[in-house]
């Protein structure tokens, strides 16, 4: 049985409610989703804040996965982890800074001079 295999195996079980599954499954992505959450800095976020949240977008990827998708489990899930993190990201800038980004490489100072 490849690991393909037996990772969607492990889904189709941890859909029927099985949490031994859904805990192999969060043991298969760990060291993804710690290289991930160790990449990215939030200021006032530890690593396992970021960890907790990948987990959470994991959790919910398995429950919405379909197992007759022709994409891979893997390909599902680990895009849902990326996301779940520049999610947070961004909300977390816009909080910051009360409003979308918005700069111009091109912006005058006050004193009239260009900066970048």
């Amino acid at each position: 049985m490849s690991i393909i295999s037996q990772l969607l195996d492990l889904v189709k079980k941890a859909q029927n409610g099985d949490e031994k599954s859904l805990q192999a499954i969060i043991k298969i992505f760990q060291g993804f989703m710690y290289k991930i959450a160790s990449s990215i800095y939030i200021n006032g976020y530890e690593v396992e804040d970021l960890f907790q949240i990948e987990s959470i977008a994991l959790i919910k990827a398995v429950f919405k996965y379909n197992c007759e998708y022709k994409n891979a489990f893997t390909t599902y899930a680990t895009t849902a982890i990326k996301n779940a993190v520049n999610n947070e990201l961004r909300s977390f800038l816009n909080k910051r800074n009360g409003e979308k980004f918005e700069f111009s490489l091109n912006s005058t100072s006050k004193e009239g001079s260009y900066y970048f």
